[in-house]
């Protein structure tokens, strides 16, 4: 179970503080008191639902891209999703995903917004491919 009725807000506290309430509102959303294997796992069972969504193969090239920059090795993808709920992308993310738990469509905003996020973080060799 996933909780889809938050206010992700941990963006708009600065420092140590941000950091805390981002790991808590992750936990909320998972459903989860504490950190352990339940995270990823509930990460991973989102990603095989939801991975062949025209949302998520819009967002996936972007992400590997981000990913590719900092992590010299081969990812699956299921990591690569994983990375989505990472602190510069959760609160970006969170309205997509809990779409696809709503069994709903996520807005075009919604998509761009996240894309956009995922692009603020690559660091293009040339300015043109933005």
């Amino acid at each position: 179970m996933y909780n889809t009725n938050l206010t992700i807000n941990y963006v708009d506290i600065d420092g140590d503080d941000g950091d805390t309430h981002y790991r808590k509102q992750l936990l909320q959303f998972l459903t989860l008191e504490m950190y352990n294997d339940d995270v990823s796992n509930k990460i991973d069972k989102l990603y095989d639902l939801h991975k062949n969504k025209p949302s998520m193969k819009k967002v996936m090239p972007w992400i590997k891209t981000f990913i590719e920059q900092r992590i010299p090795l081969e990812i699956s993808d299921n990591t690569r999703f994983l990375f989505l709920f990472s602190f510069d992308f959760f609160y970006v993310m969170y309205p997509i995903v809990c779409c696809f738990i709503n069994e709903t469509t996520p807005t075009e905003t919604h998509v761009n917004a996240l894309i956009d996020t995922i692009k603020s973080k690559i660091k293009f060799k040339n300015k043109t491919k933005k």
